[in-house]
């Protein structure tokens, strides 16, 4: 093989590409008929371990070879704004972009480095045509609308938008029939058996049993196939692998790692395994997988600073292992399948890894706090790591739900008032199912559209747009209908005297002193927060719905904001506001639900001090100190150990739980801090330094303390009580 290793390097790549003719095909014919095509988005979709990305990278070759110009892009994460996005876009575009200066915006809703942005891209537009690759666009969130009603309306009219994802693009692309017409859908599927052959042969595997065995192990799952016939030196490796486990059976035998009805892709797990034959780099891919990006710093404040430089090395060169913005990251499906065995194989070292990872991110948080710089990607990774049950099961999903938020408009305000319309003549009572897939802690709630309805009794789109526009938000659905609306209204001088006098939020504004009030009125242009007046979902039995309305409360909290909201009275919304860091303001409670039961009113604050005090009460910043005393690292045992499931049980009280409990013990309010954030009772053992006998022992007194039945319960009982998470 001849030319420089560059070339040799693309030619291999090239062979990974078995199946992908088609669309690499595609994508060049694309960039060639420029000028006469009306398509300027090409949507590639489909699961995770599909090849998007590495099908991405190979668009940004074909681009350039093209003499365009080419920036790949990854989405992070929506809660870190337009900014961050719009300086990762500027500097994959060549232009490091630095930090804007606080109030530098050139036009209303637009920073000049926006303008920046787009200025280069013209730039290159005019050079030689320009191709913006945006990969994970599932987590885009708020940044959806942006992107499809502002920022790309105003690109060269010859640039070209690639956008991966897990799912099509869907909802609001699919309302306009312009958008329709600029986009281009091309799904990503599993590979065939002639296919795999191919893609074997190449790398030197002619036996025609082995084939059929990658084949009936893999069923065309191209990560799949790759971890069982990676990268590197392939013909050797992939021979090694046929001499260890025989890939010419024609099926794995059950056994106590592959039991009945364990999946093609599940059985892949011992020859992915095989690749990590070190202790020390099996250390650290496990703990890799407790966090989403990792670093050599970052795993090393999670292995208790064992993991050596070399070890980190090898990790990085594992075949499922790549660079991102912000460190390295393992592929996703691989990501995800770790994390469920090191939980349910380990469950005291994930516990431990887990309180290891949150106090690495409070320690970033802190340092940006004291700083005054603004929140980075480490809260919203936070996040994923610590909270209560109630928590983690909506921000599991929020960024995926496949719904998205837009501004309701004086265009879509007939839509807005026929789905008002639609949801008060619904009958049908709801019954709502939480669960905490880390924990298994679930929570059941019947919700009569009596309750629900009544967020919407006094919600007047038209009113609430004229005097705040962008208040009024809907909610589409992948296919593109209205399945939710909101109301979020600023809190200023314009909006004061209404909010004085609507039904459910004048009680607030009514215990706010005069004098605060008078300030504000005197300086409409600040923002004191935001009244979250409404938010409704057409059913909130679904959990794609449920996390959609966290999004956007999350997407304020983390710049940094006071938030009020007051929901009817339903042990449902008192436990949701609860598990998300709310404290009830007293003396705003009202009755202008009508339902014979007053309606507390609720406040979080993030900022200033606020955010410490929201991430303690969410269980995300525990008072704790983590377990940093040194050990011998992840423990490196395989076998299963059991957790026990828990009961399934409605919150709803008894009349017997209504009586007054005996007071708590310092020993049980350290289990209950835990046992409300989900982990099991091995995992409080482990975090408490005591026996998993004593954890059983101060929960069942704290079970008859209250009189409730079991876990469940009283997770729910201790948060509606208010106990702070991990916190002290």
């Amino acid at each position: 093989m001849s030319g420089t290793m560059g070339e040799r390097l693309a030619r291999l790549m090239d062979d990974h590409f078995v199946g992908r003719a088609f669309e690499l095909g595609y994508f060049a014919d694309w960039l060639a008929g420029a000028g006469e095509r009306a398509e300027r988005l090409l949507n590639v979709y489909g699961p995770a371990g599909m090849g998007k990305s590495y099908l991405l990278r190979q668009y940004a070759g074909i681009a350039r070879q093209a003499g365009c110009a080419a920036a790949e892009v990854q989405i992070r994460d929506a809660l870190e704004g337009r900014d961050a996005f719009v300086r990762r876009l500027l500097a994959a575009l060549g232009d490091e972009a630095a930090p804007l200066a606080s109030g530098d915006v050139d036009a209303p809703g637009r920073s000049s480095l926006e303008e920046r942005c787009l200025a280069a891209i013209g730039e290159l537009d005019r050079a030689g045509g320009c191709v913006l690759l945006l990969d994970g666009c599932e987590s885009l969130g708020s940044l959806d609308h942006w992107l499809r009603e502002s920022f790309f309306p105003r690109l060269p009219g010859r640039c070209f938008i690639v956008m991966a994802g897990r799912r099509p693009l869907e909802g609001a692309w699919l309302a306009l029939p312009a958008w329709r017409r600029l986009i281009v859908r091309l799904p990503l599927r599993e590979l065939s058996y002639d296919e795999i052959r191919t893609y074997l042969e190449r790398w030197g595997v002619a036996d025609e049993a082995a084939i059929d065995g990658v084949w009936l192990r893999t069923k065309g799952h191209p990560l799949a196939l790759s971890l069982l016939a990676p990268e590197g030196p392939a013909p050797v490796r992939v021979a090694e692998r046929q001499r260890g486990p025989d890939w010419r059976e024609p099926a794995a035998q059950p056994d106590a790692d592959h039991m009945p009805g364990t999946s093609a892709l599940e059985q892949v797990w011992e020859a992915w395994l095989a690749e990590v034959a070190d202790e020390a780099l099996l250390q650290a891919l496990y703990a890799a997988s407790v966090v989403r990006t990792f670093n050599l710093e970052t795993l090393g404040e999670l292995t208790g600073g064992t993991l050596s430089p070399s070890a980190f090395a090898e990790l990085c060169r594992l075949s499922f292992v790549s660079r991102s913005g912000g460190g390295w990251q393992l592929q996703e499906f691989v990501w995800e399948h770790l994390r469920v065995r090191l939980r349910e194989t380990m469950p005291q070292t994930y516990a431990r890894l887990e309180a290891r990872a949150a106090a690495y991110y409070r320690r970033q948080i802190e340092a940006e706090l004291q700083s005054g710089r603004g929140l980075g990607s480490a809260w919203s990774e936070l996040l994923r790591h610590a909270g209560n049950p109630v928590l983690r099961a909506h921000y599991r999903h929020a960024a995926d739900a496949g719904s998205q938020w837009e501004p309701m408009h004086a265009g879509t305000l007939g839509e807005a008032l026929r789905y008002i319309a639609r949801r008060r003549q619904g009958t049908r009572d709801w019954k709502v199912v939480c669960g905490d897939p880390d924990s298994g802690a679930m929570f059941r709630f019947a919700l009569p559209q009596t309750i629900t309805q009544r967020r919407l009794a006094h919600l007047d789109p038209e009113r609430l747009h004229a005097l705040a526009p962008g208040a009024v938000r809907l909610l589409r659905d992948r296919d593109g209908r209205v399945a939710g609306i909101a109301a979020i209204v600023p809190i200023d001088g314009r909006t004061l005297g209404e909010l004085s006098a609507l039904p459910v939020s004048r009680a607030y504004f009514a215990a706010w002193p005069e004098d605060k009030k008078r300030a504000l009125a005197a300086d409409p242009d600040r923002t004191e927060g935001w009244y979250v007046y409404a938010m409704d979902a057409e059913t909130l039995e679904r959990d794609d719905l449920r996390s959609a309305m966290l999004q956007p409360l999350l997407e304020l909290a983390a710049t940094g904001a006071l938030l009020v909201e007051s929901p009817p009275p339903h042990a449902y919304y008192r436990l949701s506001k609860r598990s998300l860091g709310f404290v009830e303001v007293p003396e705003a409670a009202h009755a202008d639900y009508g339902l014979g039961e007053p309606a507390a009113t609720y406040e979080l604050d993030t900022r200033g001090d606020g955010m410490r005090a929201f991430l303690r009460r969410t269980g995300a910043w525990a008072g704790e100190a983590a377990d940093d005393s040194p050990d011998d690292g992840v423990p490196t045992a395989r076998a299963a150990v059991d957790v026990p499931s828990e009961p399934f049980a409605s919150p709803e009280r008894t009349a017997e739980q209504h009586k007054q409990p005996e007071p708590l013990t310092p020993r049980e309010h350290e289990v209950a801090r835990r046992l409300v954030i989900g982990e099991t009772n091995a995992q409080i053992g482990a975090s408490l330094f005591i026996s998993e006998a004593a954890v059983k022992k101060h929960v069942n007194a704290m079970l008859s303390k209250y009189g409730l039945r079991n876990r469940t319960q009283l997770a729910a009982k201790l948060l509606e009580d208010g106990i702070e998470s991990s916190g002290h």
